[in-house]
């Protein structure tokens, strides 16, 4: 028997044998017979008594020691809320989707584009060794345009997950500035906009009504208009508090056809944490916007590049931290026998200062 089952049988027995001394002992000597003394007669009449009256006096006994025990659990439940503090501890229940959009437009060709690729592999091998079953982890490649490389699919480990994995691996690595529609400009709002889309419509690709609503909202923000508030685009596309993106580009363009400041926002609005990675500095309402921006980074430094990399990847998959309220229960430790010996105490008194009967 381990301590958690000890203490709940404690917890159990306790209060059941001090009720039923407490009983036996109010059956022995009633309360007419304990406070007039030289009454053997009415003692005996109690004896005779039908069983309704017996009941009945019984009740007027017990009654007042079951407002004390009462009273005595209410105090307890006191100092159980008063000794109660907060503490941060792991979720029972998380999960992350991480997506990674890569610029693959034409200044990216070469040792920059390798470069991000074993950025990308460093990622996936650091977030698979975190948490295992609980990531899925999306690519988006981008130039002019954006494609999904690779939709939110769950990392593993285990022998019996190799394969996949291996797979995973592969198509990473395939990533070029050679694809169809790669290799043109830099349409970074285009990229951050499809990782979002991963994410919000994974599971629901075929929700009509969620797909009216997010073209309608692309529209609104090619367009410039004002996004709604942030609690009724929860309402709408849910509230994605468990995902980040993770983008890269080399450069920007000015005119975008979508962006990437008010895409951002939209993000933060569904509670994505969005990274931006760039070579050059970015605009004041892209850094306003975003999670967390770092600029001037060298793809071609591998090893910082891959750790700043790795360095996202674990701080994502950690297990999500929460507020818990953790209570020491008062029937631990010496508080619970105290509590007895007082109760114990008090029905010991209360027979001393009776006086009995002859």
């Amino acid at each position: 028997m381990n301590r958690e089952s000890a203490w709940y049988v404690a917890e159990l027995l306790g209060p059941i044998t001090i009720w039923f001394w407490l009983w036996k002992r109010s059956r022995k000597r009633p309360v007419a017979w304990s406070r007039h003394g030289g009454l053997t007669l009415y003692a005996e009449t109690l004896l005779a008594l039908p069983r309704r009256e017996k009941v009945r006096l019984l009740l007027a006994e017990l009654l007042p020691l079951f407002l004390l025990w009462v009273a005595w659990a209410a105090l307890l439940s006191v100092i159980w809320r008063i000794g109660a503090h907060r503490e941060l501890a792991p979720a029972a229940d998380w999960e992350r989707r991480l997506v990674l959009v890569d610029d693959l437009s034409g200044s990216m060709q070469g040792k920059k584009e390798e470069s991000l690729r074993q950025a990308n592999l460093r990622f996936l091998a650091s977030s698979r060794g975190s948490a295992g079953r609980r990531v899925r982890v999306g690519l988006i490649e981008f130039s002019g345009s954006a494609a999904v490389r690779l939709p939110l699919v769950p990392l593993a480990r285990g022998e019996e997950e190799r394969e996949l994995n291996v797979r995973l691996q592969r198509v990473v690595q395939s990533v070029s500035t050679k694809d169809p529609g790669m290799g043109m400009g830099t349409e970074l709002g285009m990229g951050i906009w499809a990782g979002l889309e991963a994410i919000v419509r994974s599971g629901r690709w075929k929700d009509a009504i969620l797909l009216r609503h997010w073209r309608e909202t692309q529209e609104a923000l090619g367009r410039g208009a004002r996004l709604a508030d942030g609690a009724a685009l929860r309402k709408i596309f849910g509230n994605h508090s468990d995902a980040a993106i993770v983008a890269f580009t080399d450069g920007m363009v000015r005119n975008e056809s979508l962006p990437t400041a008010r895409v951002l926002e939209f993000a933060r609005a569904l509670g994505v944490r969005s990274y931006c990675l760039s070579v050059e500095e970015l605009p004041a309402e892209i850094a306003t916007n975003a999670y967390r921006t770092m600029t001037r980074i060298d793809p071609e430094n591998e090893e910082g590049f891959q750790s700043l990399y790795e360095e996202i990847a674990r701080k994502e998959t950690r297990p999500r931290m929460e507020w818990k309220l953790t209570e020491r229960s008062p029937w631990e430790g010496g508080l619970f026998a105290l509590a007895c010996a007082a109760l114990v105490g008090s029905v010991w008194f209360r027979d001393r200062a009776i006086p009995r009967g002859p």
